[in-house]
């Protein structure tokens, strides 16, 4: 089956390239992925330290508040 010019990606001119092009949307969708997964324990992290903080300003204990 082939392509009409109009269905093409443009700057590509065949089903070859078309797959390239796909793959690597793959490859970067995969990164994005990985880099959401770090951020979102990193916020987990985060949060939990913000947490735990403001309970122990809340206790009074504000050496380890600052840790």
């Amino acid at each position: 089956m082939t392509q009409s010019k109009s269905e093409r990606t443009a700057g590509y001119r065949s089903a070859e390239q078309n797959r390239r092009r796909e793959e690597g949307k793959s490859s970067e969708n995969t990164k994005g992925i990985e880099n959401h997964q770090r951020a979102a324990e990193c916020f987990t992290l985060a949060s939990k330290n913000h947490y735990e903080a403001a309970r122990y300003h809340e206790e009074g204990d504000d050496l380890n508040a600052s840790k």
